[in-house]
C-alpha cells in the first residue's frame, strides 16, 4: 500500500502484516508534511499492491479510507498560558 502525493510515494506500507486466509487486519501509512512542504496542495491518492510473488495468490482490500488533516498553529493570545517541560513547550487555552 502507498501513499501518493501528485503520484509521487510519500508512504509506504511493504508487506508489514502477516494475515491468515479469509481474514483482514488494518494497515496504516501516514506522513506528516512540514510547513512548506513540496507536497503541500498536491493531489493525495493510494495506490493498492499485491506483493505476492507465489502463483495464484491473491489478496483483497476492504474498507480504504484516505484521511487528510491539517494542523494550523495558532498564535498566543493573552487568555492562554504557556508552559514546558522536558525542552517541549505547551499551550493552555483557558475556557475552550
Amino acid at each position: 500500500m502507498e501513499l501518493l502525493a501528485d503520484g509521487e510515494v510519500i508512504g509506504v506500507d511493504n508487506n508489514s502484516l502477516t494475515i491468515e486466509e479469509g481474514k483482514f487486519a488494518q494497515a496504516t501509512v501516514s506522513f506528516t508534511a512540514a510547513s512548506g512542504d513540496s507536497i503541500l496542495g498536491k493531489n493525495l491518492g493510494i495506490r493498492l499492491l499485491n506483493l505476492n510473488i507465489a502463483e495464484g495468490t491473491e489478496v483483497n482490500f476492504d474498507n480504504v479510507s484516505l484521511k487528510a488533516e491539517s494542523l494550523i498553529a495558532h498564535p498566543i493570545t493573552a487568555d492562554q498560558t504557556l508552559f514546558g517541560k522536558d525542552g517541549v513547550q505547551y499551550c493552555s487555552v483557558k475556557g475552550k
